[in-house]
């Protein structure tokens, strides 16, 4: 689940189970990737 931006996760010291908005583009990229789609995310993306 991609639930915040990354700075929110990158701030919890051993919070683990979700990435970031820069972790699932990382993760994307290395596994070959080419579309990465964000179909749950958390309130503070999803807000106007």
């Amino acid at each position: 689940m991609c639930g915040n931006f990354q700075s929110v996760y990158d701030a919890r010291v051993g919070d683990i189970g979700q990435t970031g908005t820069l972790g699932a583009a990382e993760m994307a990229a290395e596994a070959g990737v080419k579309e990465l789609f964000s179909v749950h995310v958390g309130s503070d993306l999803s807000a106007p």
